[in-house]
C-alpha cells in the first residue's frame, strides 16, 4: 500500500501552471498587506504608537478569546455554526499550507506513508465541517433566524464564495481519486469517496479535461478570497481576531478608562472625552473597526430591549463608518449618532461581557458622553444638576445634610456603629453612600447590615464627613468631578486606619475599589455581600431558616463588572429560603435600569427597565425580590408591586434570620 502511496502526483495535471499559483499568491499578499496598511492608518491616525507591554499576557488573550473561542463556543445555533467554520477553516489551512510546502519546496517528501493517510482524512473532515458552518450561516441570513443580524448582499455573496470553494474542492478531490483508483483509501476520504463514484469510468484524458479549468477555478477563488479579506467583514480573521485580541486592553473593563494628565488638559482648554474622531484613542478606533455587526451586544442592551434609541452595535459601526470615510474633525454627536442614544446606556456592561472580540462599547459610550458634557450639547438638565450638587452639597441629590447627620448620630447612639476618629484601628469604615444616606427607606438595609456586623463582634466606624465618591459624575461624563471626589474622598480615608472599606453600594464599590486606581488611588474595599458570605461561611453569623419562596436580582456592578455571582447565593442558601431564578442572571442578568446615572434622570422612551425586571421577577412565582444594590432597590420600588409582594436587601434577611 505504502509503495503505491509514494507513486502519487496530486498535481500532475497542473504542473505547468506553476507560475500561476506564484502570480495569484503574489498578488493576494500584496492586497492582504496594502488593506492591513489602510486599518493600520485608521487606528493610529494622528501618529499614535501601539502598546504592546506584557507580551504573555497579549498572547495567552489571544489563545483564549481567538484560538479556543472562549466566548464563542457557548452561543447556542451561533456558537456551533461559527466553531464549524472556526475548526473546519484552521483543518483546511493547515492542509493548504502542508500539501503547498510538500509539493513546491520539498518535493513530495512529507506526505508520504501513514503520514498521508491522516493528511486525507483531516482535509476531508475539516472541509465537512465547514461545509456545515457555511450552510448554516447561509440559513441563518437567508431565514432570518436572527433577527437583529444584519444581511447584505456582500455577506450573502462572500458566504457563496466560500460555498463555491468548499464546493470545488470537493470535486478537484473527487477527480483525483478517480484518476488514481486507490481503494485502500477509500475509508479515510470520507467525501472524495463517494464523489469520485461519480466519475468512475471516466477515461483519463476526460478527468484531466475538467481538473485543469476547475482546478484554476478553486485557485482563483481561494486566492481571491485571501485578497479581499482586509476590504470585507472577513476582515475580522486578520483585524478583530488576531491584532484586535493581540492589542486588547489589559486593565480590567470595571476600571474604566481614566484620562491621563487630566488637569494639563483643562488648563489648556482640551477636551475631557470625544466629540470627533480625531479625539477617540487609537485602542477606541480599533475597537470600531473590529466590529464584526454579530448583534451579540445588540441583543442583550437593556437600554434597545426596553425600546430606548441606543444599540452598542450601531455606535460601533456608525464611527467605524465615519471613520473608513476619512471624517476625523466632524461632530460625532448628535450630527451622527443621537444624544438620547448616548444617555440611554445604563452602564450595565451587558455588551462589554458578550463581545467575542473584547470591544469595550461602555467606554466609547462613556467618551461620547464626556464630549457632550464638556460643550453642554443636549445634555439632560437633571445630569447638569448632578455635579452642580456634588460640587455644593457633597451628594448628587442636593439635599442638606443635617437630616443625614441626625441619622448617624442615632446609628451611633445605638451602638451600631461608632463615630471614625484618628489613631485607632477598625475592622471595617462602612461607606454608606449617598442612596443610602438620604432615602429612609434604604437606611432600614444599612442598619440591618450594621446589626450583622454588631452580631459578629466588628469594630464599625462611619465617617462623619462622608461625600459623594463620585461614582455617578464619571458615568455621566464629568470626569473632572470624578477625579476631585476621588482626590478628597483618599484624603478623608487617608487619615483613619482600618482593616476595609465595607460598602452596600455596588456603585460605590467598583468605584472605591476598581476606578480609583485609574488614578492611582489604592483603597481595600468589600462588598457587604462579600462580608457578609465570609461571616456566614465561617459560622461566625448563625442563622435561623427563613421559609419563603424569593427570587434574587444580581446588581450590574456586582456579577458583570466584578464576578460576585456565587456569594450572595450561597447566603441565601445560608438561610433556608427557597431560590426561584429569573431566566436572565448572573452574568448574564438583565438590569435594573439605574446604573450609568439613570438612577437621576430618565430617558423618556420606551418601558422601564425596571418594569421589565420586575415582570420577570413576578413570573418566577416568588414572594419577594432580594437585592444587593441601593439604586436597584429605589427603582423596584418605583414600580407596582403586587400586593404581599416584598422587596429587601439581603441584608435585611440575614439581620431577620440571627439567632
Amino acid at each position: 500500500m505504502f509503495q503505491e502511496l509514494r507513486k502519487v502526483r496530486p498535481f500532475l495535471y497542473v504542473a505547468d501552471l506553476k507560475p500561476l499559483v506564484y502570480i495569484l499568491m503574489s498578488i493576494a499578499i500584496i492586497a492582504i498587506l496594502y488593506g492591513l496598511y489602510r486599518h493600520w492608518r485608521l487606528w493610529f491616525h494622528g501618529g499614535e504608537k501601539p502598546s504592546f507591554d506584557r507580551p504573555l499576557t497579549r498572547i495567552g488573550r489571544l489563545l483564549l478569546y481567538g484560538l479556543l473561542q472562549l466566548r464563542v463556543a457557548s452561543d447556542g445555533y451561533a456558537g456551533l455554526m461559527h466553531l464549524s467554520l472556526y475548526i473546519g477553516c484552521l483543518g483546511l489551512g493547515l492542509a493548504t499550507v502542508t500539501r503547498s510546502a510538500d509539493y513546491y519546496l520539498l518535493h513530495g517528501s512529507i506526505l508520504l506513508g501513514q503520514r498521508y493517510l491522516y493528511f486525507k482524512l483531516m482535509a476531508d473532515v475539516s472541509g465537512l465541517l465547514m461545509l456545515i458552518g457555511v450552510l448554516m450561516a447561509l440559513f441563518r441570513r437567508i431565514l432570518r433566524l436572527k433577527e437583529s443580524l444584519s444581511t447584505s448582499l456582500g455577506d450573502i455573496l462572500i458566504l457563496l464564495d466560500l460555498l463555491a470553494i468548499l464546493v470545488t474542492g470537493f470535486l478537484l478531490d473527487g477527480l483525483m481519486n478517480a484518476a488514481y483508483r486507490r481503494p485502500w483509501i477509500d475509508p479515510w476520504t470520507p467525501i472524495g469517496t463517494p464523489i469520485s463514484n461519480l466519475f468512475m469510468g471516466w477515461s483519463a484524458s476526460s478527468i484531466k479535461a475538467l481538473y485543469r479549468p476547475l482546478w484554476v477555478l478553486h485557485l482563483t477563488l481561494a486566492m481571491g478570497s485571501l485578497a479581499v479579506i482586509p476590504y470585507t467583514k472577513l476582515s475580522h480573521l486578520l483585524v478583530g481576531g488576531f491584532l484586535n485580541l493581540l492589542l486588547s486592553r489589559l486593565e480590567e473593563p470595571n476600571i474604566f478608562k481614566p484620562i491621563p494628565e487630566i488637569y494639563r488638559i483643562v488648563e489648556e482648554g482640551g477636551v475631557l472625552g470625544v466629540s470627533k474622531l480625531s479625539e477617540a484613542s487609537w485602542r477606541e478606533r480599533l475597537d470600531y473597526d473590529s466590529c464584526i455587526e454579530c448583534a451579540r451586544c445588540h441583543e442583550v442592551c437593556p437600554a434597545r430591549i426596553s425600546g430606548k434609541p441606543l444599540s452598542p452595535m450601531e455606535v460601533m459601526t456608525t464611527l467605524r463608518d465615519a471613520m473608513n470615510r476619512g471624517l476625523w474633525d466632524e461632530g460625532l454627536t448628535p450630527e451622527r449618532i443621537e444624544a438620547k442614544a448616548v444617555w440611554s446606556c445604563v452602564t450595565c456592561g451587558a455588551c462589554v461581557a458578550e463581545c467575542p472580540l473584547l470591544l469595550n462599547q461602555v467606554e466609547t459610550i462613556i467618551d461620547l458622553r464626556r464630549g457632550l458634557y464638556i460643550s453642554e450639547m443636549e445634555v439632560p438638565r437633571e445630569v447638569q444638576e448632578l455635579s452642580y450638587n456634588i460640587m455644593s452639597k457633597g451628594n448628587p441629590y442636593g439635599f442638606p445634610s443635617k437630616e443625614r447627620e441626625d441619622w448617624l448620630r442615632s446609628l451611633v447612639d445605638e451602638g451600631l456603629a461608632e463615630w471614625a476618629c484618628e489613631g485607632e484601628h477598625y475592622d471595617y469604615i462602612y461607606w454608606i453612600g449617598c442612596a443610602v444616606a438620604y432615602d429612609p427607606e434604604l437606611r432600614v438595609c444599612a442598619e440591618a447590615l450594621l446589626r450583622a456586623l454588631k452580631k459578629a463582634e466588628l469594630r464599625v466606624a462611619i465617617l462623619e464627613g462622608e461625600i459623594c465618591c463620585g461614582e455617578p459624575a464619571r458615568k455621566v461624563g464629568d470626569e473632572l468631578m470624578f477625579v476631585e471626589s476621588a482626590k478628597m474622598v483618599t484624603e478623608l480615608l487617608s487619615k483613619y486606619s482600618y482593616e476595609s472599606i465595607i460598602t452596600g453600594c455596588p456603585h460605590c464599590y467598583n468605584a472605591l475599589k476598581n476606578e480609583y486606581r485609574g488614578y492611582g488611588y489604592s483603597l481595600r474595599v468589600e462588598s457587604h455581600v462579600e462580608a457578609l458570605s465570609n461571616l456566614v461561611k465561617r459560622g461566625i453569623l448563625k442563622l435561623k431558616p427563613l421559609e419563603m419562596k424569593v427570587t434574587y436580582h444580581d446588581p450590574c456592578y456586582l456579577s458583570r463588572w466584578n464576578g460576585l455571582v456565587d456569594e450572595p447565593r450561597g447566603i441565601l442558601e445560608a438561610l433556608g429560603v427557597r431560590l426561584l431564578e429569573m431566566p436572565r442572571r448572573g452574568l448574564k442578568a438583565l438590569c435594573c435600569g439605574g446604573g450609568g446615572g439613570q438612577a437621576f434622570y430618565e430617558v423618556e422612551a420606551g418601558e422601564r427597565i425596571s418594569t421589565l425586571r420586575i415582570r420577570e421577577a413576578l413570573e418566577t412565582g416568588a414572594e419577594a425580590l432580594v437585592v444587593a444594590c441601593p439604586h436597584c432597590h429605589s427603582m423596584f420600588r418605583g414600580e407596582e408591586l403586587p400586593e404581599g409582594f416584598r422587596l429587601y436587601d439581603i441584608a435585611e434577611l440575614v439581620a431577620m434570620a440571627l439567632e
